[in-house]
């Protein structure tokens, strides 16, 4: 499957996308198909590079 940069779609094509990957998702679940279901879960979930990371805020405790 071709990798799609979230950033580029719009609100309703990323909810469509999530829609469908859930939608796939449960039925692989309910096939017991756990490998399948992990994956789904990870590409609706967005890969781990593809969400902006920010520095960790130093908080004192005092």
């Amino acid at each position: 499957m071709n990798r799609i940069s979230l950033q580029s779609l719009t609100v309703s094509q990323l909810v469509d996308r999530f829609t469908a990957l859930a939608l796939e998702q449960y039925e692989a679940e309910r096939h017991g198909d756990t490998a399948r279901s992990n994956r789904l879960f990870d590409e609706a979930c967005g890969s781990k590079t593809s969400w902006p990371v920010e520095p960790a805020i130093n908080v004192r405790p005092w």
